[in-house]
Order: C-alpha cells, then sequence, then structure tokens
C-alpha cells in the first residue's frame, strides 16, 4: 500500500517560520531615531514589518519604537504576530517579555517570562524580569523567590543583589538588606548606578534608625558615585533654566485669555510640583475618585507633545516663547491634544470615557505655559511642600540622571532648583486665575478631606467616600515614580519637618531657601 504524502494546495499556507534580519531599513529606522526624527524613522519600521512579516528583530525594534511613542495599540500588535511566531521558543518568549515591559504592559510581561521559564533550559534573566515586576507591584513573597532563584544561577550579580535587598528592607529584614546593600556599595565592579542606589537604600535605613549623620555621609557617598557622569545633565539644565526664564517673564495673564477664549472640553489637569512634594500620593488618592482617572510620570507631554506642538509654529527654528506658541494653528493644537489624550490613555489601557484626566508629572511648572496652550482648559493641580524638606528628600533619593536629578547630587544646587521651580509657580499663580488649585502635603497630614477640597471644587467632583480607602485600590497596582514603595504606606507625619534632623547638614541649602514664601 502507497504510502500517502501530504501536499500542499492551492490556497493553504505552510506555518511561518521566524527569522531575525537587520534589514536596511531596520538600519535607516534606528538611525533616524537616534537624532529623534521619530516620525521618519517609526515610518521606516512600518516599512521593514511590511517586508518581513516574519522577521522578529523587525517586530521587536518596532515595537518598542511605537510603544516609547505611546503608539500602544499598534505596538501590541506587532508583539501579538511575535507571539505567534514564539510559540515554545525560550529566547523570543523572553524578548517579547521584556519589549512588553518597555510598552507599559507589565501583566502581559510576566506571562512571557513565566512561559519563557516552562520552556526548556533554565533562564536567569526571566527570574531577574519577574522579581524586578513583582516588587514593583509590591508582591514581595514572589518577588523575593525570583531573586533568590536568580542569584543560585548569578550568584554575584549586583543587580540581582539589589532587588534582592529591596525586598528583605521592604519585608522588614533590614540587618539582612544591610549586609547585602553595603556589599554592593564596597565593591568596584558594580555600575555606578547601582553603587548609588544601594548606597542610598543604606542611607535610609540609618535615617529610619535615628543615625542622621552617618545617614547624611552615606548619602554623600551615593551621589558621588553618580557625580562624574553629570556634566552633560548639568548643562541642559542651564540651557533649561534659560529659556524657560524668558518665557516666564512673557506669560501674562492677556496671553492666557487669549489661549483659552478658544473652545475646549478636554478635562485634562496637569499635577504637578517640585519633586518629593507629594505629587505620588496626591495622584494614588485622586486616581481612587471613580470619576477620576490618573497617570502617573509618563513623559508623553514634555518629550513628545511639546516639541511637536513647537514643531507646528511658523516660527523658523522654533523657540520656546509666547510668539512661537502664539502662531500655532487651532488644527494643530487640536490634533495634539488628541494625541496627547491618546497617548496617555493608551499607556494606562484604560478609555477616558467622562473623567477627568490627571496627568501627574512633578518638575513640569517651567512648560505651564505650553501646557495651557495645548490644553487650554487644562487645570493645574500643584503639590507644595516646606521647601526645606523638599531639598532633603530630594537629596536622600537615588533618581536616574536627567536634567532635574542632576542638581540633587549637592545640597546647594538641590536648593537652587527647588526655588526656581517654586518662584516659577508663584509667578504663574497670579496669571492663571482659577485654573488652579494648591495642596500642602502638610494639610493632607493633618486634615486629609479638607486638603483635597480645593481640588475637589476645582474639578467640580463630589467627595467620593472611595478617596479616603485609597491604599485598598493600590495593594498590587504598579506605579512608576521612584517612590512606589512608599506609596502603600499610611499617611504619616514623620516626614513633616523631617529637615530639622539634618539641620546641621543644611546650611547651605538654607541660605538659598531664605525669604522663599510656600
Amino acid at each position: 500500500m502507497a504510502k500517502s504524502r501530504k501536499k500542499t494546495t492551492r490556497g493553504q499556507k505552510q506555518a511561518a517560520q521566524p527569522v531575525s534580519l537587520d534589514s536596511p531599513e531596520l538600519q535607516r529606522a534606528r538611525e533616524r531615531w537616534s537624532r529623534n526624527q521619530f516620525e521618519p524613522a517609526l515610518k521606516l519600521f512600518r516599512q521593514a514589518v511590511r517586508r518581513q512579516p516574519d522577521n522578529t528583530l523587525a517586530l521587536t525594534d518596532a515595537a518598542r519604537a511605537f510603544g516609547a511613542r505611546f503608539e500602544i495599540p499598534t505596538a501590541e500588535k506587532l508583539l501579538a504576530r511575535l507571539m505567534k511566531l514564539a510559540g515554545n521558543n525560550q529566547d523570543l518568549l523572553f524578548q517579547t517579555g521584556q519589549t512588553y515591559r518597555m510598552i507599559r504592559r507589565p501583566e502581559a510581561a510576566i506571562a512571557c517570562f513565566a512561559s519563557a521559564l516552562q520552556s526548556g533550559r533554565p533562564l536567569p534573566e526571566a527570574h531577574l524580569e519577574l522579581s524586578i515586576l513583582f516588587e514593583r507591584r509590591h508582591r514581595l513573597e514572589d518577588s523575593l523567590e525570583h531573586a533568590e532563584a536568580f542569584l543560585k544561577s548569578r550568584p554575584n550579580s549586583p543587580e540581582g543583589k539589589l532587588v534582592q535587598a529591596r525586598v528583605l528592607r521592604r519585608s522588614g529584614d533590614t540587618a539582612g538588606a544591610t549586609t547585602v546593600l553595603e556589599s554592593i556599595v564596597h565593591a568596584t565592579t558594580p555600575h555606578p548606578f547601582i553603587r548609588s542606589e544601594a548606597a542610598s537604600l543604606v542611607a535610609a535605613i540609618l535615617d529610619q534608625s535615628g543615625h542622621y549623620d552617618e545617614a547624611f555621609k552615606m548619602m554623600e557617598l551615593s551621589k558621588s558615585f553618580l557625580a562624574p557622569l553629570a556634566e552633560p545633565h548639568l548643562k541642559k539644565a542651564e540651557q533649561e533654566i534659560q529659556f524657560t526664564t524668558a518665557l516666564r517673564d512673557e506669560f501674562t495673564s492677556e496671553v492666557l485669555s487669549r489661549w483659552t477664549a478658544r473652545e475646549d472640553e478636554s478635562r485634562i489637569a496637569l499635577l504637578t510640583g517640585p519633586p518629593r512634594s507629594g505629587t505620588t500620593l496626591l495622584e494614588r488618592v485622586l486616581d481612587a475618585h471613580p470619576e477620576i482617572l490618573c497617570s502617573d510620570e509618563r513623559e508623553a507631554f514634555p518629550s513628545y507633545i511639546l516639541p511637536t506642538v513647537l514643531s507646528k509654529s511658523a516660527n523658523r527654528p522654533p523657540v520656546f516663547g509666547v510668539e512661537t506658541l502664539d502662531k500655532i494653528t487651532d488644527r494643530a493644537l487640536e490634533t495634539q491634544r488628541d494625541r496627547y489624550r491618546n497617548y496617555l490613555c493608551w499607556a494606562l489601557g484604560e478609555d477616558q470615557d467622562e473623567r477627568w484626566l490627571i496627568d501627574k508629572n512633578p518638575s513640569t511648572v517651567p512648560l505651564l505655559p505650553g501646557f495651557l496652550r495645548t490644553v487650554p482648559s487644562g487645570k493645574i493641580l500643584y503639590a507644595s511642600r516646606d521647601p526645606r524638606d523638599v531639598v532633603l528628600s530630594c537629596f536622600f533619593r537615588y533618581l536616574p540622571l536627567n536634567s532635574v536629578s542632576a542638581r540633587f547630587l549637592e545640597i546647594r544646587t538641590a536648593a537652587e532648583r527647588t526655588r526656581f521651580e517654586i518662584e516659577t509657580w508663584h509667578r504663574y499663580r497670579e496669571v492663571l486665575a482659577d485654573q488652579w488649585a494648591e495642596v500642602a502635603y502638610e494639610d493632607l497630614v493633618s486634615d486629609f478631606a479638607g486638603a483635597l477640597t480645593p481640588i475637589l471644587n476645582l474639578l467640580g467632583l463630589p467627595w467620593h467616600e472611595d478617596l479616603t480607602h485609597y491604599r485598598d485600590q493600590n495593594v498590587h497596582k504598579a506605579v512608576n515614580s521612584p517612590t512606589y514603595a512608599e506609596v502603600t504606606q499610611p499617611i504619616y507625619g514623620a516626614a513633616v519637618g523631617r529637615w530639622k534632623n539634618y539641620e546641621s547638614h543644611l546650611a547651605p541649602a538654607l541660605e538659598v531657601l531664605e525669604g522663599l514664601g510656600t
């Protein structure tokens, strides 16, 4: 009896076979991306995927690029294709999980990493990824389990030790955490970022135990690891202060009245204030209100929307000033306003519906005119705090280096940056008329409901009991802010007047802040 043979008939398709090729389109796309030519780069990424739909490198690079630009639905479609190609391929599942994490889809990332662990040889890096994701979502037991699984294969990994120490500290084992952290601090091979964060966590443990002088010295050591890398960020900081100071002087109530005369019913608010002023706490509280949807520290507006808005001006080259903002057409503004809303909602994975959409972004006060030109009906929610506590808290926090955080490497420059932001806010709130509300951290601690009243009145919303129980709704919710761990704790008064514990170390800051009103 003859053996039957399967034949591929017309209309049937053979299963796709994944390939990984670095095509010319991908190379050109990455080159354009490196020069911040985002739209041409995205076009080239699309071409690369269209020409080679089974190219896993093209799918991955394109998904990460679209995700970085907050084009999340497009990125998810590309990753759905990549998942089909991955099957049980462990490396592709891991690659897909990393990409889901990068496009702000942690649950999908967790599922991919878990599948990768079940699909063949041991994969220590998947344990590390899961440990980091679970710690961010406050699942400490799961995080510690995966950190220890990773360290079994990579016992000397500073990255693994750091996440292990973070979980130990949050779980109450400060002695165990300190031992691990000090091994990182005193090693010479870990990256300066890792050594700096480890030292900052040791400083936090010393602070909590009342050893203030030792804590301050450890924080100085933490900053010393970052100082050699700060120069380009400090240069950018000076440039930003120069052009935003010029705009501050130009922006008047007459300018704002001209802009707000445009029809706009966007229901978008910007929650801002100096870093460490309570913006994360306030955002978590407001997000509990059923008529509010909050976005936590996503760079949609400063990194993508505002630069695009400026590029639509008739001024060439565009300058961040009133004249440039005046010359943007209503149509261009409407397009970017819709994109702004879409970017935030896509990142959150939710529709705005009829809710207020609140974009929480500290240190964006200097950009307020750009925000109000884009969203004329926008509201400003400002979190304030004793400037001395702001400066101390900024100095005591490990933050990735950028043009703002680079000023926090020394107490005096941290005070200078804080003074600049607060004085800029004082100037702008005189112009904003009835479009703003301010909440002091100290008032949130002492009179929770009363402190929230100005914001609810500004947004036209009633009090809701869910605000009181905001912590119950944030148990496993990921927070982008560096203060993600603290947000799970009850509101307490220990952070009020904390600067007094370090008064002898704060002389340079107190000199800068002298005479600064709140």
